[in-house]
C-alpha cells in the first residue's frame, strides 16, 4: 500500500541505506470488507523511536491533507499549525484510494451469536417429541463425534504483551528492594548515628535518583503515569488487582506499559541520568550500602582496638573527637574479663553473657561487643556463640605458647594452633622457690627418707653427690566432663614438700586432632615441651627436682603412655601379660598381696617393644620426601598418617605410620620440614602391646614403674566394692535382716531389707555425730535431718 503512494509513505534512510515506509498500519478483515485501521500511538517527549513515528504520522497527514510531498513539509509547519503535532498524530484522514471502515467485526460476531441462541431454541422447542436420546457427547468428549474447531495460536501481540508486563513487573521489584535496604539503614542510622555516619552520601546520591524517577513518571507535556504505576505495584501481590486495573484502563493497559517501560529503557541508555538507568543505578547503590551496612556489623562484633576506635571517631564528622581513657580500656578488659570467667566457672550461661553483652553495648559500654547477642538469639545460640568468639587470647606474660595441631569445627580441617602452657620451672619459680616455703619444706623431708622411690633416684643420687638440693614432685593428669558434648584434660605438677598443684596446661577435648591418631598429634607437641623443660629442672645448679610417680587413673594412664585397653584380647593389663581369657576366669591361683602368677610389664620390656615397633628413616633429599609424601594418607583403621603402599626402595612398607618425634613433632608438617631430617615410623603390628610411644619416659628416672595406681581406683572402686557388695547379698539373703511375718514373698522381703539397712547406716551417722564433736567437719548426714528434724551438715 506504501508502494502506491512513495512520494507520501515512503522516504529514503541515508543511514540504513533502504527505504522506510511510513504507513504503519493493521489489517482487520471481515465477511464482506477489507480496511485498514491505523494505529496511533501516545506521544511522548522523550527522545525514542515512538516519538519519531508520531512526528512522521503527522509530517504525513499534514502532507495528505494539503496535498503536498512528504520532503516538503517541516515539523515546525506541523507544530505551528491550528492542530498542531498531538492533533495531527491523531487525526484521521481520507487517502485516496483507500477506504475508512470502523471496525464492526466484533459487533457482527456478537449480533450472530445472540441471534443464534433463540434460532437454535426455536428448533429445539418445534421438533417432535420421540424416544430416541438427542445426540450426545462421543467418548472422546466431542458433540457429535466432531473433530473440535482447534485453539488459535498465541500471536505475537499477546506475547509482547506478557514480555512488557512481566519487564514492568520487574522494574517495579528492583525499585521496592532499594527502598527497603534504604529504609533499613536509615533506622539504623538514626539509631547509631556516629557508626553510620558514612552512609549520609550514598543515602543524598539515592534521595536524588529518587526524585528523578518520579519526574520521569511525570513529564512535563507529557501523558501521568504515577497513578497507574501506584495501582500496577498493587498487581505484584494480588491477581485480583492485575484484573481490576486491566478492566478499568481497557485497551489503555498494555499501552501505558509500553509507555513507562520506554521511558525507562531510553533513559537507561543516556549519560545524563535517565529513569531506568536511574533505577540501576540506585540499586547498585542500595546494594553497596547494604553491603557496607553487613562489613559494619561484622566489624562491630570484632574487640575494640586503639585503631578502630581511632578510625570511628574520624568518620564521624558530626560528633566531636571524644579520645578513650587508659581508665575506660581497663574497665572494658576487666569487665570482658569478668562475664567470661563467670561463665567458665559455670556461675553465668552463655546466654546470658551474650544478652548481657548486647545491653552493655547498647548503653556504650565496650571491650564485650564481639560476645553480644540480641535477646531472642541469645536463648537459643548465645552458648555457642560465646564459645566461639571468646577467642584464645591469653595475656599473662609467663605463659608459653605450643605450636599444636588441633581440629577447629568452624573451619572443619586440621590446623595448626599456639596452645599456652605454664612450664613447671616458671610454676615452681613464682609459688614455690620462695623463703617462705622453703623454710617449712625442711621439715616434711622426713618422709621421704628411706624411700625407695627416692633413695634409689638417680637425680636424687647424682644430686647429693654435687651437694645440690632435691625437690620430689609428681605428675598428674585426668580427663574431666564437663557439658554433655565436651571435655578436657588437664595437666598438673604437684610439689610433694608444700603440697601445691599447679595446672600446666588444658586440651579441650572437641579441639583434639581428629586425623585418626586418637589425640596423639594434639598430646604429643605438648607433652615434648613439658618433659623437656622437666629434663632442665632435673639438670639445674640451684635446685633440682625428681619426678617419683606419677597419679593418674587407668583411663588416663593408658592414653598418654600407648597401653591397651582393659577390653583388649591379648593385653588387657598395662602390667602384666595376663590375657582376656585368664582375666576373665572366676578365681586366680598364685595371687598374693605382694606376688603375681603372671610376668609383669616392666620399663626394661617396654623399651624393648618400643624399639621393635619404631623404624627411624632419614630423609636426606627433596626427591626422598616427595616419595614418602604422595603415599601418605590419613586413616583411622591405622591411627594417623600412614603408607598406603609398599616402598621397597626406601625399606618402607604399607600401613606403617608416621609418628611424632622429637625431629618432626607434628606429622601434618613432613613435607615442610628443612631438609636434611630424621622421621619414624611405627612398624608394629595392629594388635601389638603398644600404638605409640610417650616422651615423658625421657625425664630422668621417670620408668612405666613410677605410675601409683592410686587408692579410689585400685582398692575402694575395685576389690572393696566387690566385697561389700558380697557381704550385702550373703545378709539379705540369710534373712539376717529380713522381718519376722511370714506373709511376705522374697521380693517384699528384700526391700524390707534393705530398707533396715538403711535405717541401721544412718543410726550409725548419727551416734558419730553426738559422740565425736569433730564429725561435722567429716562428713555429712544424706538427708538425715530431714527426716528426723534435725538440721543437715
Amino acid at each position: 500500500m506504501c508502494k502506491l503512494f512513495p512520494d507520501t509513505f515512503v522516504e529514503w534512510n541515508a543511514w540504513a541505506d533502504a527505504e522506510n515506509y511510513l504507513l504503519v498500519e493493521r489489517l482487520s478483515s471481515s465477511s464482506t470488507s477489507e480496511e485498514w485501521q491505523e494505529v496511533v500511538e501516545m506521544m511522548d517527549e522523550g527522545e525514542t523511536f515512538e516519538l519519531e513515528s508520531v512526528r512522521l504520522k503527522a509530517r504525513r497527514k499534514y502532507a495528505a491533507s494539503h496535498q503536498l510531498s512528504l520532503e516538503d513539509v517541516s515539523l515546525e509547519d506541523v507544530v505551528a499549525s491550528p492542530h498542531g503535532l498531538q492533533g495531527w498524530a491523531e487525526m484521521v484522514i481520507s487517502v485516496p484510494g483507500i477506504e475508512q471502515v470502523d471496525d464492526g467485526a466484533s459487533q457482527a460476531g456478537t449480533t450472530v451469536s445472540t441471534m443464534a441462541t433463540p434460532q437454535s431454541k426455536r428448533k429445539r422447542e418445534d421438533s417432535p417429541t420421540t424416544d430416541e436420546k438427542p445426540p450426545g457427547k462421543s467418548k472422546s468428549g466431542k458433540n457429535g463425534g466432531h473433530k473440535p474447531k482447534p485453539k488459535a495460536k498465541s500471536c505475537a501481540a499477546s506475547k509482547n504483551n506478557k514480555a512488557q508486563e512481566k519487564k514492568a513487573k520487574e522494574l517495579l521489584c528492583l525499585y521496592e528492594r532499594g527502598q527497603q535496604i534504604v529504609d533499613r539503614v536509615v533506622g539504623e542510622a538514626d539509631r547509631f548515628p556516629s557508626e553510620w555516619s558514612w552512609c549520609k552520601p550514598l543515602l543524598e546520591e539515592y534521595r536524588s535518583k529518587q526524585d528523578e524517577f518520579q519526574k520521569s513518571l511525570h513529564p512535563s507535556g507529557a501523558e501521568d503515569l504515577t497513578e497507574f504505576i501506584n495501582e500496577f505495584r498493587l498487581t505484584l501481590i494480588s491477581p485480583t488487582a492485575l484484573k481490576d486495573l486491566k478492566k478499568a484502563q481497557k485497551d489503555h493497559y498494555y499501552r501505558l506499559l509500553t509507555v513507562f517501560i520506554d521511558r525507562c529503557n531510553s533513559i537507561c541508555e543516556q549519560s545524563h541520568g535517565r529513569i531506568r538507568r536511574t533505577r540501576v543505578e540506585a540499586n547498585h547503590t542500595a546494594s553497596k550500602i547494604d553491603n557496607m551496612a553487613k562489613a559494619m556489623s561484622a566489624a562491630s562484633a570484632m574487640p575494640a582496638t586503639p585503631q578502630t576506635a581511632k578510625k570511628n571517631r574520624r568518620a564521624s564528622a558530626d560528633e566531636p573527637e571524644q579520645p578513650l581513657l587508659p581508665q575506660q580500656t581497663r574497665a572494658g578488659e576487666n569487665l570482658r574479663a569478668c562475664l567470661l570467667d563467670r561463665f567458665t566457672m559455670g556461675s553465668i550461661t552463655g546466654a546470658d553473657v551474650a544478652e548481657l553483652s548486647f545491653h552493655i553495648t547498647e548503653a556504650g559500654g565496650r571491650g564485650v561487643s564481639d560476645l553480644a547477642l540480641r535477646p531472642e538469639v541469645a536463648k537459643s545460640h548465645g552458648h555457642q556463640h560465646v564459645r566461639r568468639n571468646a577467642g584464645k587470647v591469653y595475656p599473662e606474660p609467663d605463659v608459653t605458647y605450643i605450636n599444636t595441631p588441633l581440629f577447629m569445627k568452624r573451619e572443619t580441617r586440621r590446623v595448626n594452633e599456639r596452645v599456652p602452657m605454664m612450664l613447671p620451672s616458671k610454676l615452681f619459680e613464682l609459688f614455690v622457690e620462695k623463703p617462705e616455703v622453703l623454710s617449712k619444706s625442711e621439715k616434711r623431708y622426713e618422709f621421704f627418707n628411706g624411700l625407695s622411690c627416692f633413695e634409689q633416684h638417680p637425680v636424687v643420687s647424682q644430686a647429693r653427690s654435687q651437694g645440690i638440693p632435691v625437690r620430689p614432685i609428681a605428675l598428674y593428669w585426668d580427663g574431666v566432663r564437663y557439658s554433655v558434648h565436651d571435655s578436657f584434660i588437664g595437666f598438673f605438677v604437684t610439689d610433694l614438700l608444700s603440697e601445691q598443684k599447679f595446672l600446666s596446661f588444658l586440651l579441650s577435648g572437641l579441639d583434639m586432632c581428629q586425623c585418626g591418631c586418637r589425640g596423639w598429634c594434639s598430646l604429643y607437641p605438648a607433652l615434648l615441651e613439658w618433659t623437656r623443660d622437666l629434663q632442665k629442672l632435673a639438670a639445674r645448679d640451684t635446685v633440682r627436682y625428681a619426678v617419683l610417680d606419677i597419679q593418674t587413673d587407668w583411663p588416663a594412664w593408658l592414653e598418654v603412655v600407648g597401653a591397651r585397653f582393659w577390653s583388649h584380647g591379648k593385653f588387657p593389663c598395662p602390667l602384666c601379660m595376663i590375657n582376656q581369657e585368664q582375666l576373665c576366669q572366676p578365681h586366680a591361683e598364685g595371687v598374693t598381696v605382694v606376688s603375681m602368677p603372671y610376668e609383669l610389664f616392666t620399663h626394661d620390656t617396654y623399651e624393648v617393644t618400643l624399639r621393635e615397633f619404631t623404624k627411624v628413616v632419614p630423609i636426606p633429599d627433596a626427591e626422598t620426601m616427595r616419595t614418602i609424601t604422595r603415599h601418605l594418607e590419613y586413616k583411622k583403621a591405622t591411627l594417623g598418617r600412614a603408607l598406603v603402599c609398599d616402598l621397597p626402595q626406601l625399606g618402607l612398607r604399607k600401613g606403617w605410620r608416621l609418628e611424632p618425634c622429637p625431629g618432626l613433632p607434628d606429622v601434618g608438617q613432613f613435607e615442610f620440614t628443612p631438609l636434611p631430617f630424621d622421621c619414624t615410623f611405627w612398624v608394629g603390628p595392629e594388635d601389638g602391646r603398644l600404638t605409640h610411644g610417650c616422651p615423658l619416659f625421657d625425664i630422668p628416672g621417670l620408668t612405666w614403674e613410677s605410675w601409683a595406681i592410686d587408692i579410689m581406683h585400685s582398692w575402694h572402686l575395685g576389690p572393696l566394692q566387690q566385697l561389700v557388695s558380697l557381704t550385702l547379698h550373703f545378709c539379705i539373703g540369710s534373712g539376717l535382716f529380713a522381718p519376722k511375718t511370714i506373709h511376705l514373698n522374697a521380693s517384699d522381703r528384700q526391700q524390707m531389707s534393705l530398707l533396715v539397712i538403711k535405717s541401721e547406716l544412718f543410726l550409725f551417722y548419727q551416734q558419730l555425730r553426738e559422740l565425736d564433736p569433730e564429725w561435722k567437719r567429716k562428713g555429712t548426714e544424706a538427708g538425715m535431718g530431714y527426716y528426723v528434724g534435725r538440721p543437715n551438715y
